[in-house]
């Protein structure tokens, strides 16, 4: 025998109402004896004789109704038994009371943006549930949003800002989750932004230095061009890509890693005849320090190279 219960939705606290369950009785050659049961409780009743028998035909069903009366606006629970000779099935019953419900995009798409740039859209979220929510969003990396937590009471609507940063080109998705503290299922909208480069370039491929002598120096001027509608934050790099930033500076770091072990043993080698106890392990120099906290802010570009590039960051304004 399989059961299906049809549940009510939102109610009111002085209001009750009927929910019938369906008892389907499997195609078999003899009919079936059901009893139906259920618990004292003041907020469920049958609406028939409890712990009686009936007959069910083979293929047939019959009706069960439960009426509910709720006290208040929360949520109840309860359960209904049905006993034939060969199995006992417990029914549950719920009634769920006042919830809160954001009513969230299903899909939030960012189209193209620009690559290692922040592009924000805002959504107008409002609560048309029954009950305050206390939300909390979250997502994955390259989105974000604002605010990340907060209380919204029914029948309020706020603003909601998601903001999208890739630091590559290419197509990306993610997911925005909402979690209520009320019970409610997780709300998901999903994410998609295409990172695209920029139509940025330089007013000439090369540069040809005038003679100059030696000690003194000789200047040429070229320009950037930002050919789009955003404003770009410019920034002189040895390197076209991240990763080739990202593996000089690992180069550099162990060159003057190195340096310092061997900085380390020749001091530890002067001090031969002392007693160990005595041996205090010598701090790295300071210029070991300096490029330490150096390499992890600055970018790669040889300074002491005989060319220096004025200018070397700052926004470039589009036409």
């Amino acid at each position: 025998m399989s059961q299906r219960l049809c549940s009510g939705g939102w109610w009111k606290s002085s209001c009750a109402g009927n929910s019938p369950l369906i008892l389907v009785c499997p195609v078999l050659m003899f009919p079936q004896v059901v009893k139906v049961s259920m618990g004292s409780s003041p907020y469920f009743q049958l609406k028939c004789s409890s712990d009686v028998f009936r007959v069910v035909p083979p293929g047939a069903s019959a009706p069960v109704r439960i009426r509910f009366s709720p006290g208040e606006n929360k949520d109840y629970s309860h359960e209904l038994i049905c006993v034939t000779e060969r199995e006992r099935i417990v029914v549950p019953i719920r009634a769920i009371g006042a919830r809160a419900i954001l009513d969230f995009p299903a899909q939030l798409d960012f189209s193209k943006c620009p690559v290692k740039c922040s592009t924000q859209k805002t959504l107008l979220v409002c609560n048309v549930g029954t009950q305050a929510a206390h939300y909390q969003l979250s997502t994955q990396s390259s989105f974000s949003m604002s605010p990340a937590i907060g209380i919204l009471d029914a029948g309020d609507t706020m603003q909601v800002t998601v903001g999208f940063h890739l630091l590559t080109t290419g197509d990306h998705c993610g997911s925005l989750a909402v979690c209520c503290s009320t019970g409610e299922e997780n709300i998901h909208t999903n994410l998609r932004g295409d990172a695209v480069e920029i139509n940025v370039g330089l007013s000439t491929n090369s540069v040809e230095l005038e003679k100059t002598f030696i000690t003194m120096s000789s200047h040429k001027t070229m320009f950037i061009e930002n050919r789009s509608n955003i404003t770009a934050h410019l920034q002189w790099k040895a390197f076209p890509t991240e990763e080739g930033e990202i593996e000089e500076k690992r180069r550099k770091f162990f060159i003057v890693s190195s340096k310092d072990c061997a900085i380390r043993c020749s001091l530890r080698v002067c001090t031969l005849g002392i007693s160990p106890t005595s041996l205090v392990t010598p701090k790295p120099p300071s210029f070991v320090l300096e490029y330490k906290m150096a390499s992890q802010v600055q970018p790669v570009l040889d300074r002491c190279s005989d060319f220096l590039v004025q200018g070397f960051e700052g926004p470039c304004l589009q036409f």
